[in-house]
């Protein structure tokens, strides 16, 4: 299993013990690496290494980023994310009012990347 993080200054860190919830048999499976978005090349030689990825989570990463954050984050997932079949998973949480110009990015992602939304599910439910 390899983990994409992109991390202040770089920083990777790994788990020493097995990862949380079972999910895998110990976490010497999983790799971490930086990802700058937007860094083709470097998004590109992850791809050759480990890639396509079935999944891409995603947490708090569009909360109000200027368009060019947006355009970086769309060319990484359309260098990295398996097609077809291929998902990204949003956690996403509407406040400030940033929903209206957040919701941009999610409308542009069908034609900057071929993803299609599929459905929004409340936290409050969770």
């Amino acid at each position: 299993v390899e983990a994409v993080a992109e991390v202040p200054g770089g920083t990777v860190r790994k788990s020493p013990g097995p990862c949380p919830g079972g999910s895998f048999a110990e976490a010497d499976a999983m790799a971490v690496r930086t990802l700058w978005w937007g860094d083709v090349a470097a998004a590109e030689q992850l791809m050759q290494e480990g890639g396509p990825f079935d999944v891409v989570l995603c947490c708090e990463v569009v909360y109000q980023q200027p368009q060019q954050v947006w355009e970086a984050l769309q060319v990484t997932l359309r260098t990295v994310l398996a097609r077809p079949g291929g998902r990204v998973v949003f956690a996403y949480q509407h406040r400030d009012g940033a929903e209206v110009t957040d919701a941009v990015f999610f409308e542009t992602l069908e034609a900057a990347c071929g993803l299609r939304f599929e459905k929004e599910e409340p936290l409050s439910e969770w």
